[in-house]
């Protein structure tokens, strides 16, 4: 299934660029107008805007976290169009952060690209 192995590679290039600290190589994953909608719920509009966020995160309260994405679902609603839900966590020596994401990615010229994301923390299991 090619499109899963091409969407696996975006999540792959995500936690390297994010385990790189490199927030500009994190935001060229999303389209020049994709929407981003953080856990605290601040919506981050566009590429530029994805990057200076991240980047603050990066070199802030989430500097030296260690992301691992692990996809649970990818549907594709259109041949061009996959929605995947995936299992993320952040790990540093202080704590670990679990949440879900939402991505919705569109494949233009044989690239696919996220044009939209939005994670939610979530719940401790108790």
């Amino acid at each position: 299934m090619p499109a899963r192995d091409d969407i696996a590679e975006v999540f792959a290039a995500l936690e390297t660029a994010w385990n790189d600290g490199d927030a500009a190589a994190y935001a060229r994953q999303f389209g020049a107008d994709a929407v981003y909608v953080t856990r605290g719920g601040t919506i981050w509009r566009g590429r530029p805007a994805i990057e200076e966020g991240h980047a603050r995160a990066l070199s802030g309260p989430l500097a030296d976290t260690l992301l691992t994405l692990r996809p649970t679902h990818i549907s594709f609603p259109a041949a061009s169009v996959a929605i995947a839900h995936v299992d993320l966590e952040l790990a540093s020596d202080q704590a670990v952060i679990r949440a879900v994401t939402t991505f919705v990615l569109a494949v233009d010229a044989k690239r696919w690209s996220i044009i939209a994301a939005h994670t939610s923390e979530a719940a401790a299991v108790h």
